[in-house]
């Protein structure tokens, strides 16, 4: 079973998974006491803005570790451009078994 194929089968799945939180929040979900209908959108919202904020963290976390990352590489190994080239790969574990 190759990576696409995971990928593939895991986007499905996900794809499921949100299709059937938007059903049940939005439809099978009853009606608040105090705020009635409107209290549905929370369970669009809440999800939607806590998966923004690991968006905007990864983005983060890479604009500020992946130049650090390439620093280190180059003060190590003396700015050799195949270990510079090399720093990516590091990041990405290979596959094992091939």
């Amino acid at each position: 079973m190759g990576p696409t194929r995971i990928a593939r089968i895991l986007s499905v799945m996900a794809g499921l998974c949100v299709a059937v939180g938007l059903y049940l929040g939005l439809v099978v979900a009853p009606p608040d006491a105090t705020q009635g209908e409107v209290q549905r959108i929370m369970y669009l919202h809440v999800p939607s803005i806590l998966t923004a904020y690991v968006a905007f963290t990864a983005t983060f976390l890479a604009i500020f570790f992946i130049p650090l990352f390439y620093v280190l590489v180059v003060q190590v190994f003396g700015g050799k451009k195949s270990a510079v080239a090399a720093a990516p790969g590091l990041a990405v574990p290979a596959e094992e078994g091939h």
